[in-house]
């Protein structure tokens, strides 16, 4: 049997629930793997909401320290805006760190029940497993929050009676049955035949990026992708919406997210010598909701990253062109052309912007922040990579009033549509912990930042913040 050590970090009162890991751990055995937790330190601040620390440094603090154990965070609220992510891969370089998020309205509504589901598919996640790893008689573990409807104990009846009739079966019966659904066949084959580089927390990079996820919406909707306003500079930022129209005469269910850090799209480069990249997200995460889209309405999935396979992302001048592929079947969108010009050489401060930003915009110190802060209120950067340099500052600001000037910066002209609409619904997180959040603040907010016939995801996330 294999073995796999998780040290779990508890965010303040886990929001109110106990993991319960005799379920998980049984889910595990009857897949074959001696699944043992260990209490580990806890985490007395949310990293959704401090300035002090984000769930990237305690991914790079656990990467430093300690490799012994897989880790495996009980957080609070998602760093996405918004509630329907409930759990995350957060470490796809090597599979050593997941989170389950307690205030996520799918956990919220099934309580320790869909605790223990979502934690067993994250450490799913954690042993390379995909979304794709599922039966198609009964609900497994690593289905989608979306997907699991069948009742837990059908679903263990199934696996029982389909292992009767393969050989190997990799199933042990469990004592009872748990809470969280069985590993499918195709899981359990995995987690017993993969090489321990594969499977083993800190190992092998994560697989599965831009894994199929359904993709019946596709044919009832017309999909385009849309450039970013700003002029694209060699060292700045790749921006442009994702646009999905409902082309049919009824309404379609369509993805709530759709970007790499959530599977099912992907995003390459192709370069003006030939040379073609493909971005890498460095989280999955997974979402528990989808959106009816009426006949004749749109929606936009903006897309902005910095990232290159080597620092930045467009390193010379010349035609790009940018490839969105959709998994599974269906139409694909047109791929974008970009001309990207050349850029003035940056000075040495606005160097270091970038690199911090591409290096994963990690906690500056106290002198950094004000050093960057600087940098962002002078003229030395890109309108898009300010906005971008605004927003990961803003998060990190201490003072009200350089949090309101960095905020401004992240929202203003030439902010590619991804961050302005993070620094919004981040905006109005910050504002109902302070000191309340009403409906007209939210309208405020919508009027002068969102496009209401496109930004309904977002719109929603404000809305539902107000409560």
């Amino acid at each position: 049997m294999r073995s796999l050590a998780i040290e779990t970090h508890v965010v303040g009162d886990g929001g109110g629930l106990t993991l319960p890991r005799d379920d998980i751990i049984a889910a595990f055995s009857n897949a074959g793997v001696d699944l043992t937790f260990t209490e580990g330190d806890a985490i007395d601040v949310d990293p959704a909401q401090s300035a002090l620390t984000s769930y990237e440094d305690l991914v790079a603090d656990y990467r430093a320290k300690d490799r012994s154990f897989g880790h495996l965070i009980i957080g609070k609220l998602s760093p996405h805006p918004g509630r329907d992510v409930v759990g995350e891969l957060l470490d796809l370089a090597s599979r050593g760190v997941a989170a389950v998020y307690t205030s996520s309205e799918y956990i919220q509504a099934a309580g320790e029940d869909g605790l223990a589901q979502t934690a067993a598919h994250e450490l799913g996640h954690m042993c390379n497993l995909s979304h794709g790893d599922v039966s198609t008689a009964y609900q497994s573990t690593m289905e989608r929050a979306t997907s699991r409807t069948e009742a837990v104990s059908d679903a263990w009846a199934f696996a029982a009676a389909e292992a009767k009739t393969v050989e190997p079966a990799y199933y042990s019966a469990p004592a009872r049955i748990p809470a969280c659904y069985p590993f499918a066949l195709q899981a359990r084959s995995l987690l017993n035949t993969l090489s321990p580089s594969q499977t083993d927390p800190w190992g092998s990079p994560f697989e599965h990026t831009g894994e199929a996820a359904d993709d019946t919406w596709r044919a009832s909707c017309a999909i385009s992708l849309r450039a970013h306003s700003s002029p694209c500079r060699v060292g700045g930022p790749l921006a442009f919406d994702l646009l999905v129209r409902n082309t049919s005469e009824h309404p379609v269910r369509v993805p709530f997210r759709l970007h790499p850090t959530f599977g099912g799209v992907s995003v390459r480069v192709h370069g003006p010598d030939g040379a073609s990249h493909v971005h890498q997200p460095r989280t999955l995460g997974c979402s528990s909701r989808s959106r009816i889209l009426p006949p004749g309405d749109a929606m936009r999935y903006p897309f902005c990253s910095l990232r290159g396979p080597s620092g930045g992302l467009f390193t010379r001048a010349g035609r790009h062109a940018v490839a969105v592929t959709l998994a599974g079947l269906g139409p694909q969108p047109a791929p974008l052309e970009l001309q990207i010009d050349p850029s003035p050489a940056p000075s040495p401060e606005a160097r270091r912007v970038t690199r911090w930003l591409t290096g994963g915009a990690r906690r500056p110190s106290r002198p950094q922040h004000q050093a960057f802060t600087a940098v962002v209120r002078g003229g030395a950067l890109d309108p898009a990579t300010r906005a971008i340099a605004a927003l990961a500052l803003y998060r990190r600001a201490r003072d009200p009033d350089s949090a309101a000037d960095l905020w401004r910066h992240a929202t203003a002209a030439g902010a590619p549509a991804a961050v302005r609409h993070r620094a919004v619904v981040l905006e109005a997180m910050r504002r109902r912990a302070a000191d309340g959040l009403s409906r007209a603040m939210i309208d405020d907010l919508i009027d002068a930042h969102l496009d209401p016939n496109l930004d309904i995801a977002v719109a929603h996330q404000l809305q539902e913040l107000a409560g």
